[in-house]
């Protein structure tokens, strides 16, 4: 099974379902970023906002989210799922023109990908900001 990407550059305001495998539904599922300049001589400032259910997460970004525990899949089911990342680059001797930013968001559960690790690189637009917003769904 398969999920599409569910990271976006525009926040078009839809929760389209992410399906959770039955094989996770017991176990607790984690979440984690990673956000890269593609660029030399270009220096990240990140921030992230993370909410699940409208109920606003306490995780400690380290600039990204490492391992972060989101709950039981179970648990997790029917909930809405909300994480933006703004990377906001700084020149420092780089070129003209901000340097790109990668930007990665896996699920595990245990140390198991829940789905393949999700990848989207920015333009140069500076800030780049980084939506997903999904409905966690069980798999029927």
């Amino acid at each position: 099974m398969s999920n599409s990407n569910p990271i976006k550059t525009k926040d078009n305001g839809e929760y389209p379902e992410f399906i959770i495998p039955n094989k996770f539904k017991t176990k607790s599922l984690y979440i984690t970023t990673k956000t890269e300049l593609i660029k030399d001589g270009w220096e990240l400032d990140l921030i992230h906002a993370f909410n699940i259910d409208g109920k606003t997460q306490d995780f400690t970004p380290t600039p990204d989210i490492e391992r972060y525990k989101i709950g039981k899949g179970e648990d997790l089911n029917n909930k809405k799922f909300a994480l933006v990342s703004i990377a906001s680059r700084i020149r420092n001797g780089g070129e003209n023109g901000p340097s790109k930013v990668k930007y990665t968001l896996k699920f595990e559960a245990g140390n198991e990908l829940i789905d393949e690790e999700f990848i989207i690189t920015s333009t140069e637009i500076n800030p780049a900001t980084f939506y997903t917003k999904i409905t966690l769904k069980l798999e029927q």
